[in-house]
């Protein structure tokens, strides 16, 4: 990973106020900084997504919360500190781990048009798993639009 990269997540992250979407945001930050590679941005933006995903480590720096999100290692017990007040049935490691994950890419298909998808994926070496009849799941940083 690059220093750069690291830079760039802290200044969307100091410049982020919050009014738009993080996805919105982002968007127009890559739109204004053309220099940066559709690699480049996809690295920035999983820093960004890790730092918002840490939660409760605010004491840290910037820097130190983006590196902090890179750590595979990292414990989920300073994350979510409300567990207490979770809900009976609800496993608490579980809940505060799920921060850390970036959630699976579904794409809901048209009944008519659920076996041509399918095809077109496969045919593009997309992996995917079914999730019922109409929609279709993958890891979230599957390029799509291929």
């Amino acid at each position: 990973m690059k220093y750069n990269h690291i830079r760039y997540a802290a200044m969307i992250i100091k410049e982020y106020d919050g009014s738009v979407p993080l996805a919105i945001y982002l968007k127009s930050f890559f739109k204004a900084n053309k220099q940066m590679g559709s690699r480049d941005r996809k690295t920035v933006s999983e820093l960004v997504y890790g730092y918002f995903r840490l939660g409760h480590l605010q004491f840290d720096s910037i820097e130190e919360r983006i590196e902090a999100g890179i750590n595979k290692n990292i414990s989920s017990d300073g994350i979510f500190p409300w567990s207490h007040l979770l809900s009976d049935g609800i496993d608490r490691k579980a809940f505060a781990d799920s921060f850390l994950v970036q959630p699976d890419l579904f794409i809901r298909i048209r009944p008519v048009k659920g076996k041509s998808v399918k095809d077109k994926l496969t045919a593009a070496g997309v992996k995917f798993y079914e999730c019922g009849d109409n929609c279709v799941g993958m890891p979230n940083s599957t390029k799509v639009d291929t």
